[in-house]
């Protein structure tokens, strides 16, 4: 499938982009293309499903396991492997397209609350009618999308490969990430221990501009997000390694 372009005079760069040096100026038309002809396939299975009567019957989702930083992100000293588009902590490869539309999700609502791919497959067999209490990281979606968020950490864990061996937690209000000094991203899927690597307060930096993970003002809450990341480690890898913090000397 060929990508379709969409002229220059179409499009704005977001922020971050547009502050740091990469190729979007060159590659972000295409993708955007890209984007469009995927909507529109899309388009053309749903067309299909409802010319076949099978559309109200048919649980529809849609979703990708990565964004893209435009070759803007990792490349600082921490980088040890290779990297191209996708291999950061950054909101642009974390976030990605999340729809679901089928019986038990109508409405045209939007959630707000961080959620993550590693719930997908707890919430397909929920939706099969399995429940697989914990035996499964992650929750079923549905839950998250009727409201029942009770006692919820709105939080979402990833690990990053191939440009480093680090880990990441991300928050309404930051992002915290740690790597592994030392071990190659292509060969080491995991660490027992761990640094400190990018800190940015979401708040006051929406666009992840300005690392402040040697601030001191800001170590208190780095200690508190380096617990909680230990915690989400050992629930997904069954580890507790060790993260240690920057000396800020």
């Amino acid at each position: 499938m060929r990508a379709l372009t969409v002229p220059n005079s179409d499009y704005e760069l977001p922020e971050d982009l547009k502050a740091l040096s990469g190729d979007a100026k060159e590659m972000y038309p295409d993708y955007l293309g890209c984007c469009k002809s995927l909507d529109d396939n899309l388009g053309r299975i749903i067309e299909t499903l409802k010319k076949k009567g099978l559309y109200e019957n048919t649980i529809i989702i849609y979703s990708s396991d990565h964004g893209s930083h435009f070759k803007t992100r990792n490349r600082d000293e921490h980088l040890m492997g290779a990297d191209d588009y996708k291999r950061s902590c950054h909101d642009s490869s974390l976030q990605v397209p999340l729809v679901i539309s089928g019986p038990g999700f109508r409405g045209g609502k939007r959630v707000g609350e961080l959620v993550s791919t590693a719930s997908l497959p707890k919430t397909f067999l929920a939706m099969a009618g399995v429940d697989v209490g914990s035996l499964m990281i992650g929750e079923d979606l549905k839950d998250v999308a009727d409201g029942r968020t009770e006692g919820r950490e709105n939080r979402i864990f990833a690990q990053i490969s191939e440009s480093r061996t680090g880990r990441c937690l991300r928050t309404e209000n930051y992002l915290y990430s740690v790597y592994a000094p030392g071990l190659d991203g292509w060969q080491e899927g995991s660490s027992d221990y761990y640094e400190e690597d990018f800190f940015y307060d979401l708040k006051k930096d929406p666009y992840e501009l300005e690392n402040l993970v040697r601030d001191p003002a800001y170590a208190q809450i780095r200690k508190e997000l380096s617990l909680q990341l230990l915690d989400e480690i050992e629930k997904a890898e069954g580890t507790r390694p060790v993260i240690a913090p920057l000396s800020l000397e």
